[in-house]
């Protein structure tokens, strides 16, 4: 964890604020500076460059509150130990982590990745409630980020199984789940549950016994009149879930280092512009956190109507079937099964237009009854 905290430190120490030198902390700052002084003259290359930086930002920092001094060791000490990856990682391309080096490739493998979770937009409303749809401003950000900042995110992403294959992975999970209202947002699933009803309604002549049952009024009653099945395979499930923890862990790790907002001088335009880092960082673990939780939703919703089809198949003599709202949560199970599975089932709809009859006749037990006959004959 403390080389982890070292590599993060690296890359938020590299964006560090220019502010007027007043104020300082006096002993710590100058304690602070003799250490980098220290430091840059056992150095060599380009941690000899980086140190020449952070002396020259460090001459212009205000304390604000805060204690430099340990973070600045650290950061300062994890440099003359991680010397040569770090020329290895920005080496071996046109220039300093221009084109064939480590450095220039992981930048365009990242921006890719931003891309591609970007693009998941339309699949998953996480994506863009998040703040990850504007790929463009993303990707902007990336290319901005100096060597140093890139090499800390590059250690990291190097221990994340598979971070490259993440988007690719979320779209396999969207469509073997094949319900995309299970990552739709509350309205959005409201207004689409108005527009079914309003085409049940249309359709003449209604499938057995609609005319008397009318439409999925419950939440419960409209998913399971779906009659969704799992497509998902439990163990590769389980196996990628575990792969988004580690990527989740780890930008949970660099989020908690990060400021509110950095600000970054634009040479020669005397202004800067606020980078909400933090909000950046967290953003992929606050995706992947709410998707699984719509995963394991849909999971639970399944398992729902797994418990009704249960009772149907065993008649269970429950009063909740004998009544008004349990006569259409059984019906809405079996409608779902005869038409989001596509089954040609003449006998059992004929019994649902009796069940009908029988519950616009109040006769709630005679009509369960014909419910669980009409599940019967699918089998």
């Amino acid at each position: 964890m403390q080389r982890v905290r070292n590599v993060v430190a690296v890359g938020l120490l590299a964006f560090a604020i220019p502010v007027q030198a007043a104020d300082w902390l006096g002993d710590d700052i100058n304690e602070v500076l003799s250490k980098v002084r220290s430091v840059y003259t056992t150095v060599v290359g380009d941690v000899k460059d980086t140190a020449q930086d952070l002396k020259r930002q460090l001459t212009s920092l205000a304390e604000k509150g805060q204690t430099l001094k340990d973070t600045v060791d650290d950061v300062l000490e994890f440099l003359r130990h991680r010397r040569t990856p770090f020329q290895d990682f920005v080496n071996g391309g046109a220039g300093r982590c221009g084109d064939g080096s480590p450095c220039y490739g992981f930048r365009s493998d990242l921006k890719a990745f931003i891309f591609d979770m970007a693009d998941l937009r339309t699949r998953f409303a996480q994506i863009d409630r998040n703040g990850f749809g504007d790929g463009q401003f993303l990707a902007t950000f990336v290319d901005i980020m100096p060597p140093i900042a890139l090499f800390g995110l590059y250690e990291i992403f190097q221990r994340v199984p598979n971070w490259q294959g993440m988007p690719l992975d979320l779209a396999d999970l969207h469509d073997e789940m094949d319900d995309p209202d299970a990552f739709a947002s509350e309205s959005a699933e409201r207004n689409a549950t108005v527009v079914t009803a309003s085409q049940t309604r249309a359709l003449s002549p209604t499938p057995g016994g609609q005319w008397s049952f009318g439409s999925p009024v419950t939440k419960t009653d409209a998913f399971c009149a779906k009659g969704k099945v799992s497509k998902m395979d439990n163990v590769r499930l389980n196996r990628v879930k575990a792969g988004f923890f580690w990527t989740k862990s780890a930008f949970g790790a660099i989020s908690e280092y990060a400021p509110e907002d950095k600000v970054v001088t634009l040479a020669g335009e005397g202004t800067s512009v606020h980078l909400p880092i933090r909000a950046i960082l967290k953003s992929i673990p606050a995706i992947i956190e709410s998707i699984f939780a719509s995963v394991d939703a849909f999971r639970a919703n399944l398992d729902e109507c797994k418990k009704t089809e249960i009772d149907l198949a065993q008649r269970a003599p429950l009063y909740e079937y004998r009544t008004s709202a349990g006569n259409k949560k059984a019906y809405w199970v079996v409608r779902g099964i005869i038409d989001g599975r596509q089954i040609y089932a003449p006998a059992a709809e004929d019994l649902l237009t009796q069940a009908a009859n029988l519950h616009r006749n109040y006769r709630w037990q005679a009509a369960y009854d014909k419910i669980c006959d009409a599940y019967a004959k699918l089998n």
